[in-house]
């Protein structure tokens, strides 16, 4: 698992409310209705995660992948 966070988070620089979207976890109020683009709605409904420490991000992460 600390490869994959080094490389997709770390390296690549995905955010990692796109890494949570792809593990099923939606951060978005409507995930059904994708009438914007998945960008624009995680950038406007996640601002509580996004002010979280990387650290604080991470965790939760790990936390996800291990329910999966």
């Amino acid at each position: 698992m600390k490869a994959f966070l080094t490389e997709y988070v770390i390296v690549r620089q995905i955010p990692i409310a796109y890494l949570l979207y792809a593990f099923g976890i939606s951060l978005v109020r409507e995930a059904a209705s994708l009438e914007f683009p998945i960008e624009a709605k995680l950038t406007a409904q996640c601002k509580e995660l996004r002010q979280k420490q990387l650290k604080t991000q991470m965790y939760f992460l790990r936390v996800v992948i291990f329910q999966v």
